[in-house]
């Protein structure tokens, strides 16, 4: 797997595991990887989510967040970090963000990442 891809945060983003339409490699590659992503979304106790809006457009990992989470019978994670520049959007993303991630200790930076490890090393 040699070619670089772009994946959109859209509603069609789960047409790229799709053998019609696309190569088996391809298939495989992400139907792996996003599988991983939520059986490690449904084991682990702390999550950062970094510079994701999360967009309405964006059902297939809306959807896989619903899978982990229910693989997790629904329970809270321990703590939660979310580092996204929002840009007025604030008020939305951080309510997805502990939508989808429900937390004990709900942390929002509405000022990024580079923000976020700024502030942890004074």
């Amino acid at each position: 797997f040699e070619e670089a891809m772009i994946i959109p945060p859209t509603q069609i983003k789960q047409a790229i595991t799709v053998a019609e339409t696309q190569k088996a490699e391809t298939v495989k590659l992400f139907s792996a990887i996003w599988q991983d992503m939520i059986d490690t979304l449904a084991e682990v106790s702390h999550v950062f989510v970094i510079g994701y809006s999360f967009p309405p457009t964006d059902l297939h990992l809306r959807t896989c967040f619903h899978l982990a989470n229910r693989l997790r019978s629904f329970k809270p994670f321990e703590e939660v970090h979310c580092c996204t520049k929002a840009d007025g959007q604030e008020g939305s993303v951080f309510a997805n963000a502990n939508r989808f991630f429900p937390a004990e200790n709900f942390h929002p930076h509405d000022r990024g990442f580079e923000d976020f490890v700024l502030s942890k090393q004074d």
